[in-house]
């Protein structure tokens, strides 16, 4: 999972470090930054191992990835 746009991280993994760092629900990730004069973050789940985003077949829409997070309405709170 990867996240865009923030203005600030709490904690910095580099990509490929191991151990991988487990981050329990509700902990603090970063600060949303903003971009075209609107604050909002990007979450990016990877399929695969698939880091390239050449094709739609890597994409996940937004209602996929709701259900992946545990079934999220829009608007809800993550």
């Amino acid at each position: 999972m990867y996240y865009a746009h923030l203005s600030k991280l709490e904690t910095l993994q580099p990509e490929g470090a191991s151990p991988r760092r487990h981050v329990e629900g509700g902990e603090l990730l970063g600060v949303s930054g903003v971009a075209r004069h609107s604050p909002h973050l990007h979450v990016g789940l990877l399929l695969d191992g698939e880091v390239e985003q050449r094709y739609w077949g890597t994409f996940l829409l937004a209602d996929e990835i709701r259900t992946v997070l545990g079934g999220y309405k829009n608007g809800d709170r993550l």
